[in-house]
Formats: structure tokens, sequence, C-alpha cells
């Protein structure tokens, strides 16, 4: 059903193939990374295509960059797992060079 599930102890961190919902029935299986050494638990990790640092130039006005970002699992696969997760977690690194997030009120980057 998802990396917690799968955990025993002494297990491998690697690529596995989960089914939050069980067998035969709703969302197919899917392939994510089970982080099996973290806290004595396995962790989910569902990948994406944004992962690489990106570097941005000439977006000065606010909201002039946007970015998609699309995960290695649909939707309905996401929310299948989240409804047997004990917690849900979305990691976003933002490192700048002379940039500002928000100055004087004015927001220049959000998601």
């Amino acid at each position: 059903r998802s990396c917690s599930d799968l955990y025993e102890p002494g297990m491998v961190s690697d690529e596995y193939t989960i089914d939050p919902d069980g067998p035969r029935s709703g969302v197919e299986p899917f392939q994510v990374y089970c982080d099996m050494n973290s806290q004595g638990k396995g962790v989910t990790v569902i990948s994406h295509d944004s992962e690489d640092r990106t570097e941005v130039t000439n977006h000065a006005h606010a909201g002039s960059y946007m970015r998609d970002v699309t995960y290695h699992a649909s939707m309905d696969q996401i929310r299948a797992l989240i409804l047997v997760s004990e917690s849900c977690k979305q990691f976003i690194k933002y490192e700048c060079y002379n940039s500002v997030i928000s100055n004087g009120g004015t927001d220049y980057a959000w998601w």
C-alpha cells in the first residue's frame, strides 16, 4: 500500500511499486522511491520533473516566471496515497542570489 507498509528493518532505500488502494480496485500501482532509512519507517517519495536546479534570469516583474511541476504519478494515485498515509509533506527549495520573494508588501514569488 505504501513504503511504510512495505518497511522491514534492513530493507534498502530504492524504487518500489506500491498500490495504495490495494489490488483489483481503484488506481493502478505506480513506482515511487522508498526511503527506508528515515526514522525507522518507510517514507514514500513521489518524484517530479523539476528536481534539478533551474536558473531563472530576466524576470523582474512579480509573477513573470512560472513553472509547472509534473509528478510521476497521477492526481488519483497521489490522492489514494494521501488517504492511507499518516502525514503528507511537500518540499520546495528556493535558492536565490540578489533575489527577493517579497519586498514592501509586493510578492515576487509564490506557489
